[in-house]
């Protein structure tokens, strides 16, 4: 019998040329085929995945790569 762990995901996804303060959000339950999709494309500067745990809060997942502030080449 497993254990009940309530677990869900919050994605940042930062775009090239947008505001790092205001990434798009999106809240789901399987985030990996959508992460996948989203490293492979060119306009996606960085993606932050949050594990939303109802016991122990939030923490970031091992999914997020890049960096929303880093400077970007013009």
């Amino acid at each position: 019998m497993g254990v009940f762990d309530g677990s869900a995901y919050r994605v940042n996804v930062y775009w090239k040329g947008e505001d790092p303060d205001e990434p798009e959000t999106h809240n789901m339950d399987e985030v990996e085929d959508f992460v996948e999709s989203l490293r492979d494309g060119s306009d996606v500067k960085a993606v932050e995945v949050f594990n939303l745990h109802y016991m122990i809060g939030e923490y970031r997942g091992d999914l997020s790569f890049g960096d929303p502030w880093e400077e970007e080449d013009e």
